[in-house]
């Protein structure tokens, strides 16, 4: 059964978040000593422009999970993208305990067990989108699956 006829189904999922890199240069991690708390969740915000840049017609399926809103629209401002039809989740509250966690990558883990099913992409924060997505979605049958080819 081709995906292509349901293609308004897809979703596409950011995990917008601000991460304590103190916590990677306590582990004697140098390559990010010269990083802010602001730079993943400002990478994010770019990645979710390029996506929109590229395919204005699936803005209705993006969905923004996000601990600080107010930055999120003041980042989106900068940049010219307007937030009206983006599905935006304020996950303040949820995502604490994730954070608690050493590395960054186990708040994305955690939150892809809660919030990850069918039809989705989940956009990790340095992924930037160069052309527009409608003939890969309209290729995809059950039998495939996508993946980023430099992760």
């Amino acid at each position: 059964m081709l995906w292509g006829p349901i293609m308004k189904d897809f979703n596409f999922h950011w995990l917008i978040f601000k991460y304590d890199f103190k916590k990677l240069q306590d582990l004697r991690r140098k390559d990010f000593s010269n990083h802010d708390d602001d730079l993943t969740f400002r990478y994010a915000c770019a990645s979710v422009k390029t996506f929109i840049n590229h395919n204005p017609d699936l803005t209705k399926s993006i969905h923004l999970w996000v601990d600080d809103v107010d930055l999120l629209k003041t980042v989106f401002s900068k940049y010219g993208v307007d937030l009206t039809n983006l599905n935006l989740h304020d996950i303040r509250e949820e995502i604490e305990l994730d954070k608690k966690h050493e590395y960054p990558w186990h708040v994305k883990s955690a939150f892809l067990v809660r919030h990850f099913n069918e039809n989705s992409f989940f956009i990790d924060n340095d992924c930037i989108c160069k052309e527009n997505l409608t003939p890969l979605l309209e290729s995809l049958d059950d039998k495939k699956i996508v993946l980023c080819e430099l992760e």
